[in-house]
């Protein structure tokens, strides 16, 4: 006879509570720069006291600085956690110090959009007498006007680009 093993259920994904995850970062935010107890992880396993998931997420994204030792029978001490400059930026309207530092500028000189432009003129199907009057009107056009052009010509394109989304998401890898 050939009794088979029953399978047992999958483990049910945790569902992380974003309210309890705020509390415990403004908790921490509220005593900054020092650590802050968390005596209801005391005694606690990580499937019994769900702060004590959460602690840990957290301390993985880099939100909070934790300690929470863990005895040889699996349940943990209380946990001591301190936010971080990167929690404390998550909390911020504005996204804090780190959106500021964070912010990338891109810059093109003039001349590097005009020889893009003279490009894309060269390489179009225009008659050679409308390539070269153009290409000369761009050689003449003042570097405020050619960010204006370049600025119109970036809007039009985007308007006029299909599945943009899919475009820019095979770029971005």
């Amino acid at each position: 006879m050939n009794e088979k093993t029953p399978i047992s259920a999958p483990t049910p994904v945790r569902r992380f509570d974003r309210d309890r995850q705020r509390s415990i970062l403004e908790r921490a935010s509220a005593e900054y720069p020092d650590m802050v107890e968390f005596p209801e992880t005391g005694s606690g396993t990580a499937t019994t006291c769900p702060v004590i998931g959460e602690l840990t997420y957290l301390r993985e994204h880099g939100l909070i600085e934790l300690q929470m030792p863990q005895y040889l029978d699996t349940t943990y001490s209380e946990a001591h956690v301190r936010i971080t400059a990167r929690g404390l930026d998550f909390l911020a309207d504005d996204g804090g110090l780190g959106a500021i530092l964070g912010t990338v500028t891109v810059k093109l000189h003039s001349e590097t959009i005009r020889d893009l432009l003279i490009a894309r003129v060269e390489d179009s199907d225009e008659p050679d007498t409308v390539k070269a009057r153009l290409i000369d009107q761009l050689k003449a056009t003042p570097a405020q006007a050619l960010g204006q052009l370049t600025e119109r010509a970036l809007d039009a394109g985007l308007r006029n680009l299909p599945h943009l989304g899919q475009l820019l998401q095979g770029w971005m890898g």
